[in-house]
């Protein structure tokens, strides 16, 4: 509004009235329901995801040898702050959890598979994702083969179809002698005279 009292040569005084949109102090909710990373331990060693984890794959397999006796998983979330986190594997009670926290699974019988879920709820409340593991343990192997055995003296050539041998030994090199088994099946055990040795170990005789 301007006035119109004007004096020579002056400019007329105008007033104007501006009025904002009140936004308040709401402040806006993270929506990311994503995972950071999916991490799988048996028995304490690193259990590989198939495929390998991705924040925008949702589901996945991973498999443990028969004589597992422990599995571990431990989500993390991408955002700094989600509303929930729940571990589920199959029939049994949800588990909320916490990012980086570990979360003991139950190891499916051999030869069966397990499903377990991991539910991300954003911030905000809303925005959910789900990712799928299907958690399998290999059943117990029948194969009780080796694929090499050697000895130091070099006293004899392994035959798989062969499982007895008498070599004979040089006295010079009799009493350092040792046998090397390796078994076919990696989760297979080997003794030596009723001694449980590691498959590719040196064993002295």
């Amino acid at each position: 509004m301007c006035s119109s009292d004007l004096q020579p040569h002056a400019l007329p005084a105008c007033q104007f009235t501006a009025q904002f949109p009140d936004y308040g102090n709401a402040v806006s909710l993270d929506n990311n329901a994503s995972l950071h990373g999916i991490a799988i331990t048996a028995d304490g060693a690193v259990a590989g995801l198939t495929p390998a984890f991705a924040s925008g794959t949702t589901q996945y397999a991973v498999t443990v040898p028969f004589l597992t006796q422990a599995v571990n998983l431990v989500p993390t979330v991408s955002a700094p702050k989600v509303h929930s986190l729940v571990v589920t594997q199959d029939a049994i009670a949800p588990i909320p959890t916490a990012s980086g926290a570990t979360v003991p699974l139950t190891l499916p019988a051999p030869g069966a598979t397990s499903q377990v879920t991991v539910a991300v709820t954003a911030e905000d409340g809303t925005t959910a994702a789900t990712y799928t593991i299907a958690l399998t343990r290999l059943a117990p192997s029948h194969d009780d083969a080796l694929v090499s055995l050697v000895d130091s003296a070099a006293a004899f050539v392994f035959d798989p179809a062969t499982p007895s041998y008498s070599p004979s030994v040089p006295l010079a090199l009799a009493a350092n002698y040792t046998v090397t088994p390796t078994a076919h099946d990696p989760h297979a055990t080997i003794q030596v005279n009723g001694t449980t040795v590691a498959s590719g170990t040196a064993v002295p005789l």
